[in-house]
């Protein structure tokens, strides 16, 4: 919490540095920069949706249990690329009803998205070496195994299918 904590403050600067870490991964000559897609989970999640809300050319946008919230320098509006949200219903650090009014503020801006939500599943329902309910974070291994389905089928279908919809 102490380190993502001066960027959870300066959102602009998780912008930049996001960006920055796009552009080397790009720089290694291994990618295809025409098809690039970021994922991730929790802050992670937060950290993807930011890197789209940033203006950056991507694909496809994937964020597994992530956090929602805007700031003022960084608005859903900005977002170009198609998004994916894998979410817990029983979420207690991210609850429903942040991704609910997510989803109407994406709906409002024009962006192409979609969700999966999980029944009977917690926050951080990825991570195996997670077990603590009480403090609203588990792993689910049914919920894990459907959201890495979706997020590959979104990869395949949505993001990078021959046909450009």
């Amino acid at each position: 919490m102490r380190l993502k904590q001066p960027f959870l403050a300066d959102r602009r600067r998780l912008q930049q540095r996001l960006r920055e870490g796009l552009e080397l991964a790009c720089s290694l000559g291994k990618a295809d920069t025409s098809k690039i897609a970021v994922m991730g989970f929790g802050f992670g999640g937060l950290c993807a949706l930011d890197l789209a809300r940033s203006e950056t050319a991507l694909n496809g946008v994937i964020s597994f249990y992530g956090h929602f919230e805007e700031a003022p320098a960084v608005r859903n509006q900005d977002i170009q690329s198609k998004v994916l949200l894998l979410h817990g219903a029983d979420d207690p650090i991210v609850p429903m009803q942040d991704l609910l009014v997510f989803s109407k503020n994406l709906t409002q801006n024009g962006v192409d998205w979609q969700a999966q939500i999980f029944g009977k599943t917690l926050h951080a329902f990825m991570n195996p070496s997670i077990q603590d309910p009480l403090a609203g974070v588990a792993y689910n291994a049914r919920s894990a195994n459907r959201a890495w389905v979706a997020a590959s089928q979104f990869l395949k279908n949505d993001v990078f299918a021959c046909e450009k919809n």
